[in-house]
């Protein structure tokens, strides 16, 4: 599974993989309010969460925030069989430069774990 620290590398951009069957419910990109479960990957329990911050939850937690820390229920481990990957930019980043670094990584994912892949996109839906 280390094909999507290369694509992070080689695109510059910032990249997270998650456990599919560890989520619950549909995944949103959203603002936190604060009152927000988060669990970050190899801490002990979970921390504090700021109001104001973007986010991927599902319905019970936060996944990632702004895919620069990620929590320990997605985490992948050798049991991981559905995994899906955020790949993210910033308002600088054109869509096609992240379709290219999507392409590639699903390519990989093909080559080298002998996987099926698809295609999703996670809009923001709440507002500022």
């Amino acid at each position: 599974m280390d094909s999507y620290n290369y694509i992070s590398l080689k695109y510059a951009l910032a990249l997270g993989a998650h456990d599919l069957d560890k989520v619950e419910g549909k995944i949103a990109f959203n603002l936190t309010t604060g009152k927000e479960r988060f669990h970050p990957l190899g801490a002990t329990g979970p921390v504090p969460v700021s109001p104001g911050e973007y986010a991927y939850m599902d319905a019970r937690e936060i996944l990632c925030r702004l895919e620069v820390k990620q929590c320990e229920k997605t985490k992948i481990t050798p049991e991981t069989t559905n995994a899906f990957f955020i790949i993210q930019g910033n308002a600088a980043t054109p869509m096609d430069y992240l379709y290219r670094a999507a392409d590639e990584l699903m390519g990989l994912i093909v080559t080298y774990c002998q996987g099926q892949v698809s295609l999703a996109t996670i809009e923001y839906t709440g507002s500022e």
